[in-house]
């Protein structure tokens, strides 16, 4: 399994290059996206934006942040601190997810390499 995080989303929902790209990347396995994901759109999205997105994610697997993501994460923060390296809070948690179950991580965010043992596709943005 696959997960989009915010900005592989967008670039689907959008239509763009780069989202045929992560769709044909798919190859019609499944995708997921963490419920972190969720916040990020619907915080930042616009009133007119609102009802494609609510149909996109209709159906879409929504992975939870819990307790096994959160220790996860811990230690995701941890190893990055003790290599003078930090990402944001959220990505910490959106990579504790994806390493809780052991899933791909589809981004535009170089951040994302700097955690040991995500597996990470980058897209262009």
């Amino acid at each position: 399994m696959h997960v989009l995080d915010t900005s592989a989303l967008i670039e689907v929902v959008h239509g763009t290059k780069e989202g045929g790209r992560i769709i044909d990347r798919l190859d019609s396995g499944q995708a997921a996206i963490t419920s972190l994901t969720v916040f990020e759109i619907f915080r930042n999205l616009k009133a007119s934006e609102a009802e494609v997105f609510r149909k996109v994610l209709f159906g879409i697997n929504v992975l939870d942040f819990d307790s096994a993501a959160a220790a996860e994460s811990v230690k995701i923060e941890k190893e990055l601190a003790s290599t003078g390296e930090k990402i944001g809070v959220v990505n910490v948690m959106i990579a504790g997810i994806c390493k809780k179950y052991n899933f791909a991580l589809i981004t535009a965010d170089k951040d994302f390499n700097k955690v040991r043992g995500l597996k990470v596709f980058l897209c262009a943005s």
